[in-house]
This record gives structure tokens, sequence and C-alpha cells, in this order.
């Protein structure tokens, strides 16, 4: 989504749990999250970026926290 001065974008991120994060063994599964970001732009570059990730969904699928 574009506007005078802002761009948004959703971003996917997809992976494997290869390596030991937070104390916990790598199970190997496949991990998937999603982010947005807001781009504040001026003068052809950009000048600030708001970025919000889904740690929450993230840390449930690596284990860290429970689903419940």
């Amino acid at each position: 989504m574009v506007s005078a001065d802002k761009v948004t974008a959703r971003l996917s991120f997809n992976g494997t749990y290869k390596g030991e994060f937070m104390g916990k063994t790598p199970t190997g599964k496949p991990v998937h999250f999603f982010a947005i970001d807001i781009l504040h732009i001026r003068y052809e570059k950009v000048v600030e970026d708001w970025h919000l990730e889904d740690n929450l969904t993230l840390m449930q699928q690596l284990g860290v926290v429970s689903e419940n």
C-alpha cells in the first residue's frame, strides 16, 4: 500500500528451526510468521521504518512459550 509519503509492506518469513534458541534444542520443523513495515519516505529516501513482527507466533513454534 502506498500513500503520499508512506509505503506499507506485509512480510512473510519461512524457515527451518535448525539452531539452539533460548536454551531450546532445534526441532528441524518449519517456522512461519508475518511482519509489517511502514516506511516513511522523504525526498525519495526512507527516513523512518516502523517494523512490527508476530514474535508470539514464532516463539510458540520454537517452543519457547506455550501455545495456550
